[in-house]
C-alpha cells in the first residue's frame, strides 16, 4: 500500500502535462494544441504564437510558477515520461482506447453536474445518455458507444462554471502537483474534486485507493498519449513555461466560450487537445 501511495504521489507531480478532467483524446470542438485532421503531428512553438493572443492571462506571481513548473518538468523528465514510455510501448493500441474511454466516461457524471449549473440542460442531458449508454452497451465505458450514436461529449468542469457564472479567471498559477491553472480554475479543480460523485462513492465505500489509481491511471495515459506533442515543444520552445501557459490560456478561452470561434483576428487552431490542461 505504501508502494502504491508513493507511486501516485510522483504521479500527480507530473500533472503539470497530464491532469485535466479526462483523459481520452478530444473532439474537433476542444482546445489548445493543434494537431492535423489526421491526427497526430509534431507541434511546434511557432504553431503557438500564432494565436497566442487568443490565450494572454495575467502572471503576476511568474517566479514562484518558474519554480513550480521547473520542479514539475524535473519529475516529469525523471519519473513519468520513462513510466508513459512502458505504459505505450508494451499496452497494445486498443487496451490503451479502452482505458482512455473508461477514464473518461467515469468523468460523465460531474460533466452532467456542471452543465446544469450552467443551465445547459441539453448538454447535461446528452452527457446523462452517454453515461448510461457507455456504462451499459460500452461495457463500463471500454468502448465509446454514445459517440458512434451521435452523442457529443461536453467538456465542463467547475472552473467553466464559474466563469459562466461571471467570474474573472485571476492570476495565473502552476500548481505543485495540479500544473497549469489561474485562481478561478484553481477553485473550481477543488470543487470537482471534492463534488464528483465518482469520488463520492468511493469515500463513502472507504476505498480512496481506487481514487489514486484512477488519477495515476490518467497521468499515465495522458502523458502517453500525447508524448509527441510534448516533447515537440520542448525541443522547439525558447521558453517552454511560456509556451505552456500560452497553450493552457488558450485551452481555457475556447472552452469558456463552448467552442465558438475568437474574436481575435489571425490563424486559429481547427483542432485543439487538452495535453497542458
Amino acid at each position: 500500500m505504501k508502494r502504491l501511495t508513493l507511486f501516485t504521489l510522483l504521479s500527480m507531480i507530473c500533472l503539470q502535462f497530464a491532469f485535466a478532467k479526462s483523459t481520452p483524446p478530444p473532439s474537433a470542438s476542444e482546445a489548445s494544441i493543434y494537431k492535423s485532421p489526421s491526427g497526430h503531428h509534431p507541434i511546434t512553438a511557432e504553431d503557438v504564437e500564432e494565436s497566442s493572443e487568443d490565450g494572454e492571462i495575467d502572471d503576476p506571481l511568474e517566479p514562484f510558477n518558474r519554480l513550480m513548473f521547473m520542479i514539475n518538468d524535473f519529475a516529469d523528465t525523471i519519473v513519468i515520461n520513462p513510466l508513459a514510455m512502458i505504459y505505450k510501448t508494451f499496452l497494445p493500441d486498443f487496451v490503451q482506447t479502452g482505458v482512455r474511454n473508461t477514464l473518461s466516461n467515469l468523468m460523465e457524471p460531474l460533466r452532467f453536474i456542471n452543465s446544469s449549473l450552467q443551465g445547459k440542460i441539453d448538454d447535461a442531458f446528452e452527457t446523462l445518455g452517454r453515461f448510461i449508454i457507455n456504462s451499459t452497451l460500452g461495457i463500463l465505458g471500454i468502448f465509446d458507444v454514445a459517440s458512434d450514436l451521435g452523442l457529443e461529449k461536453h467538456e465542463e468542469d467547475f472552473g467553466q462554471t464559474l466563469a459562466s457564472w461571471g467570474f474573472e479567471s485571476g492570476p495565473y498559477l502552476v500548481l505543485p502537483l495540479l500544473g497549469p491553472s489561474s485562481l478561478r480554475d484553481a477553485l473550481g479543480q477543488g470543487v470537482d474534486t471534492l463534488g464528483d460523485p465518482v469520488n463520492i462513492v468511493l469515500r463513502a465505500k472507504d476505498k480512496e485507493n481506487y481514487m489514486y489509481i484512477r488519477w495515476s491511471a490518467e497521468v499515465l495515459s495522458r502523458r502517453a498519449y500525447y508524448s509527441d506533442e510534448i516533447d515537440s515543444l520542448k525541443e522547439t520552445s525558447i521558453d517552454f513555461y511560456a509556451t505552456v501557459r500560452s497553450l493552457y490560456a488558450q485551452r481555457r478561452a475556447h472552452l469558456n466560450r463552448d467552442g465558438a470561434p475568437s474574436t481575435v483576428e489571425g490563424p486559429q487552431p481547427s483542432i485543439h487537445d487538452e495535453a497542458f490542461n
